[in-house]
């Protein structure tokens, strides 16, 4: 993220963004996207501490939703949508998918 960008001849002090777990609608997330996402918030207030708010948008069709913290779960939607293609070709979808979101 930003960062990253930044060319400073003096070492800033290793600090470390991410939570260990995350919150949301009262489940606890523990995984690489729950780090992600509280490393983003992290980050975003280390470098714009004047920064109140954050817009994100995607080129996913779909809201996203903390159900999206379980992979197996999109694979599953993809399975159940019925349509006639093979497992791995869901997998693929899935991925896609999941790859958009974190």
């Amino acid at each position: 993220m930003s960062r990253m960008l930044r060319d400073e001849t003096h070492a800033d002090p290793i600090i470390q963004f991410g939570a260990r777990a995350l919150l949301v609608s009262g489940e606890s997330y523990a995984n690489t996207a729950s780090k992600f996402w509280s490393g983003l918030v992290d980050e975003a207030i280390e470098d714009y501490p004047g920064c109140n708010a954050m817009k994100l948008a995607t080129t996913g069709s779909g809201r996203l939703a903390g159900d999206l913290m379980f992979p197996v779960n999109e694979l599953q939607r993809e399975l159940d949508k019925g349509e006639c293609i093979d497992l791995e070709e869901a997998i693929r979808r899935a991925v896609e998918e999941i790859d958009m979101f974190g």
